[in-house]
């Protein structure tokens, strides 16, 4: 039994009333139920019998509410999952711890990519998954000067099912184009506090997804898309 199954099942003993309590609160709703026990009747022959109510119909009226109020959580308790279906894939920062990279660690990533091998990276950070300290993704403080000035925050994919705080900002990007492999969609979103011109890009190639965040004084990124992806 998990962390949050735990806490649900403690939550659920917490809240359970004594059946005296209870049945003195909904005493009233039960009506006749509540009645006495015993009461007399006339036979045909003029004498008086005693007729045994029925009272079992209390205690199953009780049982019964306890199976409601108990279906009623189980989903809560299997972690909010349907019978027969898959857990949930998908997982945020709480499932990940952040650590800074050394000087090597960017230099190998910069040299694995291709792609990065003109800009000058100032920092690094990398996301590790707690349950097994896999790489989940690395964040990267770029500059790239060429005609324009580019600052980048270079954001890679290790693991698709992480949603970081910012994922749904390159959900639905304008334009769309392809070079040196990658497929490429970006929107220009306004400018920064700075009076930059502020673009969000995400590329895909070989099964791995890179988000971008560029910054620049021209109000285009074509000469950056044409240096960068062509190769």
């Amino acid at each position: 039994m998990g962390r949050f199954e735990r806490k649900i099942k403690q939550r659920m003993q917490r809240n359970v009333e004594d059946f005296d309590v209870w049945f003195a609160k909904n005493r009233e709703k039960l009506g006749n139920f509540a009645a006495q026990s015993d009461e007399e009747e006339e036979s045909e022959n003029g004498v008086k019998k005693l007729k045994k109510k029925a009272k079992w119909l209390i205690p199953l009226a009780f049982v019964l509410l306890a199976v409601c109020v108990t279906l009623c959580f189980l989903p809560v308790m299997r972690g909010g999952q349907a019978p027969g279906s898959q857990p949930a894939l998908t997982f945020g920062d709480e499932a990940v711890y952040n650590a800074e990279m050394t000087d090597e660690q960017i230099r190998e990533v910069q040299a694995a990519k291709p792609v990065l091998s003109d800009f000058y990276i100032a920092a690094g950070r990398s996301a590790w998954l707690i349950k097994d300290d896999s790489l989940v993704f690395q964040t990267l403080d770029a500059e790239l000067e060429l005609t324009d000035y580019y600052l980048v925050t270079i954001q890679i994919e290790y693991n698709q099912y992480y949603n970081f705080i910012a994922k749904y900002m390159y959900e639905e990007l304008e334009t769309e184009t392809s070079s040196g492999g990658y497929q490429i969609r970006y929107s220009q979103v306004g400018t920064d506090d700075s009076g930059l011109y502020l673009y969000r890009m995400r590329t895909k190639k070989d099964g791995q997804t890179i988000y971008w965040e560029i910054h620049c004084f021209e109000e285009s990124i074509g000469q950056f898309i044409e240096q960068v992806f062509a190769g």
